[in-house]
């Protein structure tokens, strides 16, 4: 495995199948493609909790 990259995402609602306008964590999938091309392990970072632990253990 690769470094750890946080990639950081936004709140939105979306639509999915049988879930309509539902509250979901969003970003383009380009991002986490960019990080698997690079050689690196996505992890998505959605805007709740405290993620100040979490940032300690990404690698960028």
């Amino acid at each position: 495995m690769g470094p750890v990259i946080g990639i950081t995402c936004y709140a939105e609602t979306a639509s999915f199948t049988v879930w309509q306008d539902t509250p979901a964590a969003l970003l383009p999938y380009a991002y986490v493609e960019q990080v698997v091309r690079a050689g690196g392990q996505p992890v998505l970072l959605p805007p709740a909790g405290e993620p100040a632990g979490l940032v300690r253990r990404l690698d960028g």
